[in-house]
C-alpha cells in the first residue's frame, strides 16, 4: 500500500482551507449586498408611506380649511365613509387682531389706485346698526413721507359723513371721541397717491377694537400621527373705489 508523502496531505489542506476562506468571502458579498438591497427596499416603503401619509393629512387639512370657510366656525372633518379613519382634521376660525393679544397688526401693502378699509364696527354688514368702536387707533406706513390720502366714515344722527384727512410723515393717531366723530366712527378709508405703501401697521387701540376678519386654522393627522396644517386669511370685502368718488363729489348717486 502507498503511503501518501506529508507535503500531499498538506498541499490538500491549504487547498480546502483556501476554498474555504473564498466561500467566505463570497458568502459575506452576497449578504453584505443583500443587506444593501433590503435597506433600500425598507427605505423606499418607508418613503413610500411617509408621502402617502402626508399627502392624507394635507387632504385633511385642506378639507377642513375649506369646510370652516364654507360654515364659518370651526369644528372636526372625518374621511367618509372609506376607508374609515385614514385621516381626519381639526380646524378653528380665529378673529384678527386678536386685541387681547395683539398689541397691532400687519395690514400689509397697498398700491397706488386702491383703497384698503379698517372697520371701526362690530358688524361691517350693518354699520349704521352696529356697536362702533370706543377709543384709539394709530396708523402706521412705509416708506416714510409716502403721500396718501384717509377718509375717515362716522354717523351724525343717522347720516353718513367722512373727514377727509392728507397726512404727513408716516403715523398718525386718531381719538373717536374727537369732533366731529362723538364715539360714532364706522371706519377709515386709506388710498395711497402716487407711490406703493409697502407696509402698514394697525396699533394703538383697546381690548374692544372690532375684528378686521379671520383667520382660519387646519391641522390634518392621520391615524400614524402625520401631521399637516394650512391657514388661511379671510379679510372683510373692501368697499368699491366708486363709493370714495360719490362721498367726496358732494353729489348723490343716482341709479338710471
Amino acid at each position: 500500500m502507498r503511503k501518501t508523502p506529508y507535503t500531499e496531505i498538506g498541499c490538500a489542506s491549504m487547498q480546502r482551507g483556501q476554498a474555504a476562506l473564498v466561500i467566505v468571502l463570497i458568502s459575506f458579498v452576497v449578504l453584505t449586498i443583500g443587506l444593501s438591497v433590503l435597506s433600500r427596499v425598507i427605505t423606499d416603503v418607508r418613503l413610500a408611506t411617509s408621502a402617502v401619509e402626508s399627502a392624507a393629512a394635507l387632504a385633511a387639512a385642506e378639507a377642513g380649511l375649506e369646510r370652516a370657510l364654507l360654515t364659518g366656525s370651526g369644528g372636526t372633518w372625518q374621511a367618509t365613509p372609506t376607508p374609515p379613519n385614514i385621516a381626519s382634521a381639526v380646524y378653528t376660525i380665529e378673529n384678527i387682531p386678536d386685541p387681547l393679544t395683539e398689541l397691532s397688526y400687519e395690514r400689509g401693502p397697498v398700491s397706488p389706485g386702491s383703497t384698503t378699509t379698517i372697520w371701526l364696527v362690530n358688524d361691517h354688514t350693518d354699520p349704521l346698526g352696529s356697536v362702533k368702536y370706543n377709543g384709539d387707533v394709530t396708523i402706521e406706513w412705509e416708506p416714510a413721507g409716502a403721500p396718501l390720502v384717509m377718509a375717515v366714515y362716522y354717523d351724525e344722527a343717522g347720516i353718513v359723513k367722512a373727514d377727509r384727512i392728507v397726512p404727513g410723515g408716516s403715523l398718525i393717531s386718531l381719538r373717536s371721541s374727537d369732533a366731529p366723530y362723538l364715539d360714532q366712527w364706522l371706519f377709515i378709508r386709506i388710498r395711497p397717491l402716487d407711490a406703493d405703501l409697502s407696509r402698514m401697521t394697525i396699533g394703538g387701540y383697546n381690548s374692544t377694537f372690532p375684528s378686521q376678519g379671520s383667520r382660519v386654522i387646519s391641522i390634518g393627522r392621520t391615524k400614524s400621527g402625520v401631521t399637516r396644517r394650512v391657514e388661511a386669511l379671510r379679510k372683510h370685502p373692501e368697499l368699491p373705489a366708486l363709493f370714495d368718488f360719490v362721498m367726496m363729489s358732494g353729489t348723490d348717486l343716482e341709479k338710471p
